[in-house]
């Protein structure tokens, strides 16, 4: 062990302690007791921490002191608890906020992207028993001057091939605030409801004049736009019965 090694060994070195027994230290102190400086160095600082220790005690604590101490780190602690606690209250507000934006913007979403298929559900419910007619006529003209009169709808384009079939009435429809017209054929033996809708009023409907089949519960539904109206067709008849007589 050499001098510098022993100096950093017994500048912690407790006299009257455990540290007498310690082989550590014992080494140390033994090669103090060998080496004149080292020696002198030792003394002096055991001198220098026997000076300190009582000049501290002499200088008693103030009285409460130990107490204010106490007191302080405890509210230390709490203002650190309660910090914590309105960072995780102010995160918790900013998760529910993003969450109820989320939802809206979803909602939003699927509102203004499917207010068309909305429609057209709620069409087939309505329609899954047949509905009191304003109008009974076996008469396409009729209907048309009903549609015209009633809906101011003058420029309804019915598919070629459904003019060939009477008609069985028509009557006002009411979606959202929505005014639709329905006008009901029956077409060999099947009734096949022809809805119009204003595109102004729905306007997410097809974009294309190409018949869109689709299966919605039991009916089968058709959908396409011509100009500023839309025009659904539902029937419990099969898709190919339709294709055929549209």
């Amino acid at each position: 062990m050499s001098r510098d090694q022993a100096k950093e060994i017994l500048s912690a070195f407790r006299p009257g302690t455990e540290d007498e027994r310690d082989p550590v230290f014992v080494e140390a102190l033994q090669l103090a007791a060998q080496d004149g400086e080292l020696s002198a160095w030792l003394a002096e600082r055991q001198a220098f921490d026997s000076a300190f220790k009582r000049r501290l005690s002499a200088s008693p604590l103030p009285e409460g002191l130990l107490e204010q101490i106490r007191i302080g780190a405890t509210l230390r602690q709490t203002k650190a608890r309660q910090r914590r606690r309105r960072l995780l209250a102010l995160a918790a507000c900013l998760v529910l906020l993003l969450t109820l934006a989320g939802l809206c913007l979803y909602q939003w979403n699927l509102t203004e992207t499917t207010q068309f298929s909305a429609c057209r559900s709620d069409m087939v419910d309505f329609l899954q028993h047949f509905p009191k007619l304003d109008l009974e006529t076996a008469n396409l003209a009729q209907a048309r001057q009903w549609l015209a009169d009633t809906r101011h709808l003058q420029q309804v384009q019915f598919p070629t091939g459904l003019q060939r079939f009477p008609t069985i009435g028509c009557r006002t429809l009411e979606w959202h605030g929505h005014g639709l017209a329905l006008v009901c054929f029956m077409v060999d033996g099947e009734v096949v409801h022809f809805i119009v809708i204003p595109r102004s009023r729905i306007p997410d409907g097809p974009p294309t004049s190409e018949p869109q089949f689709a299966r919605v519960g039991r009916e089968t539904t058709v959908a396409w736009s011509r100009g500023d109206l839309t025009y659904m067709v539902l029937s419990k008849a099969s898709e190919g019965f339709l294709r055929k007589r549209l």
